[in-house]
């Protein structure tokens, strides 16, 4: 890993989500851990074109990710914060939680409770930086 990893705990599975920049695959990644704790076993790619991910898991079952995910806009190269969701049956949810046309990085996560998130992230405009941050109802 070159950013991350960072894992969470939902009761029920311990995983971990990560970034790396090697030629094996360039993103970040998801992994359930198993008994084997290889990383590099049945991971999954939420994003070739994003960094610094940070997890939480709630009591749901849901495995909750923020990154900055990179585009380029009007000949400019900016990043949303992403909230991606991992259901606890595996279905996927992405979300873009800043405004947009703006750039974004290195989003925190943390729980307030069992069934809300607060992230918070660094937004640049204009050459100056800014703390922003929301907060996720997940019931």
């Amino acid at each position: 890993p070159h950013t991350g990893p960072s894992f969470a705990d939902n009761s029920q599975d311990l995983a971990v989500t990560w970034f790396t920049g090697a030629d094996s695959g360039i993103g970040i990644f998801f992994k359930i851990l198993t008994n084997e704790f290889s990383i590099y076993n049945k991971k999954i790619l939420l994003t070739s074109v994003g960094s610094h991910p940070q997890m939480v898991a709630l009591s749901n079952g849901n495995f909750y990710i923020v990154y900055e995910e990179f585009y380029k806009f009007k000949n400019k190269f900016l990043s949303n914060i992403v909230l991606h969701v991992i259901n606890s049956d595996g279905t996927e949810i992405k979300k873009i939680i800043s405004n947009p046309n703006t750039s974004n990085n290195h989003a925190v996560i943390s729980k307030l409770n069992s069934n809300k998130l607060l992230i918070a992230w660094t937004k640049k405009n204009n050459k100056k930086s800014n703390m922003v941050y929301t907060i996720v109802d997940c019931s």
